[in-house]
């Protein structure tokens, strides 16, 4: 152990006045961090750690942002005070409008007008009790699929919340199946307004959001390349086979009317002209009985003018919804707390990172560490030989019987007729039996008693022959001196 501690002793103090005078150079980095933590307080400190870190937060979220808004710095500080202010307006938390925001502009709506896309979709989300992600999602879908501008969001809004209040549909629902239609419904002309109708009369019926999308997908497949007797059928009923033509002048729901009126409705004559089965039961919910819920159904979405603007009126006076801008106002303060707190510690820290990067305290970091690993192998090793001793010790212990506490016991008798130095030898051969003794479970337990009882008994001996020896090397110089 005394070879370890020396070992240790020599790392620590080895030759790191390189090192040392390079921490000295942090005196004032880590003065003025030391400062600036006072100024604030020790209760305040763990609450400026939490402002900070939240603004770091939307600072990370607004730049990956402007990974494809491409803003310079003025337009930029514009774009992140307008999201702070949403989010305070609407009580959306600023991670769901910045995620918004993102999937908005990846999504090609034009940075100048994210914000209003962004205020739009927020209004859908609360209307329709969803998040601003879902309802960006739901609004670039149909306004890309269409080939709208982006200024069109707030009125597919109002349609989209008319379609929920109508049907049996959500907004989340409808963001996940939209995307399945919306595409070849504008190929084939057929307007929002008229597959949101469909959407709304199908749900209210009972179909399914996900089944109404394929149905209406395949129904509006089979128009576009109609079957030999749906040919026929369209043919002499508008005139032409030309599907974008006929939705030029007549509605969806105008078209499956007159469709199923010219077969009387009958389901096997509509199965001839719709041999797909998906689509089948969709356009029988649409005509015959269904006809007048697909005529309500257009007709409550075109009358959405807004809808949304309505909906969420009833959800500002909510106690929720108060508490919501009273939360995300706070939040907001606190991250420009945090804004600020980061600012006036940014030039430290930045010293502090130079100094780190440097090469000569790079250079001392390594020389020390290497210093330090090579101390811990050193413990580690000595630990080893610690082990290795118990080990021995145990296994010594082992070849000890009930015998040798006998012999210790009897070897009384004899200690007597030793001499000092054989007494001292025979002290450390029962020392080392008395720590064997104690390793061995049982009646070791009372070898290693005996032992204790003899060493001590030898202590006694050595004293008594030291002084009796003490005394005879005195015995002639005391005669002589007579």
């Amino acid at each position: 152990m005394a070879r370890i501690r020396s070992e240790l002793r020599a790392v620590f103090k080895a030759d790191n006045k390189q090192f040392l005078r390079t921490v000295k150079g942090t005196k004032r980095v880590i003065g003025s961090l030391v400062r600036a933590t006072a100024a604030i307080g020790a209760g305040a400190a763990v609450g400026a750690g939490l402002a900070i870190r939240r603004f770091m937060s939307f600072e990370k979220q607004m730049s990956e942002v402007n990974t494809i808004a491409k803003l310079g710095q003025k337009e930029f500080q514009k774009l992140t005070k307008d999201v702070m202010d949403l989010s305070a307006e609407f009580g959306q938390s600023k991670d769901a409008l910045t995620k918004g925001l993102y999937d908005a502009l990846s999504a090609g709506v034009p940075s100048e007008n994210a914000i209003d896309f962004l205020k739009d979709a927020s209004k859908l989300a609360i209307a329709g009790a969803t998040d601003t992600a879902t309802a960006v999602d739901l609004l670039t879908s149909v306004i890309n699929a269409y080939g709208m501008e982006a200024g069109k969001a707030g009125d597919i809004s109002d349609q989209l919340f008319k379609t929920v209040e109508f049907g049996k549909t959500t907004i989340p629902e409808l963001a996940q199946a939209i995307g399945m239609v919306a595409p070849i419904a504008a190929q084939a002309g057929v307007e929002t307004e008229q597959l949101l109708g469909a959407f709304a009369s199908l749900t209210k019926q009972g179909v399914k959001t996900d089944i109404a999308s394929t149905a209406l997908r395949g129904t509006l497949t089979q128009l576009l390349k109609p079957s030999k007797d749906l040919e026929k059928q369209m043919r002499k009923t508008f005139g032409t086979i030309n599907a974008q033509a006929i939705f030029q002048t007549n509605t969806l729901q105008e078209v499956l009317a007159e469709l199923g009126d010219a077969v009387d409705n009958d389901a096997s004559k509509m199965a001839k002209l719709f041999p797909n089965v998906r689509a089948l039961n969709g356009i029988l919910a649409l005509t015959g009985k269904g006809a007048g819920v697909a005529r309500q159904g257009l007709d409550t979405v075109t009358k959405r003018v807004g809808a949304t603007d309505r909906a969420m009126s009833e959800f500002t006076d909510d106690a929720g919804f108060k508490f919501s801008q009273m939360r995300e106002t706070l939040d907001n303060e606190f991250t420009k707390i945090g804004e600020m707190l980061a600012g006036e510690l940014k030039e430290p820290m930045e010293t502090f990172v130079e100094f780190l990067q440097d090469p000569k305290t790079q250079e001392a970091i390594k020389s020390f560490s290497t210093g330090l690993v090579g101390a811990i192998q050193t413990v580690s090793a000595g630990l080893r030989d610690l082990i290795n001793l118990y080990t021995l010790m145990r296994q010594e212990a082992a070849k000890f019987t009930k015998q040798d506490i006998v012999d210790i016991q009897a070897q009384g008798g004899r200690l007597s007729k030793m001499s000092t130095g054989e007494l001292k030898t025979e002290r450390l051969k029962t020392r080392a039996k008395m720590a064997a003794f104690s390793a061995i479970p049982g009646y070791g337990v009372k070898g290693a008693l005996e032992a204790r009882e003899q060493v001590k008994m030898l202590d006694e001996l050595i004293k008594q022959r030291q002084e009796l020896e003490k005394i005879r090397a005195g015995l002639p110089q005391a005669q002589e001196a007579q």
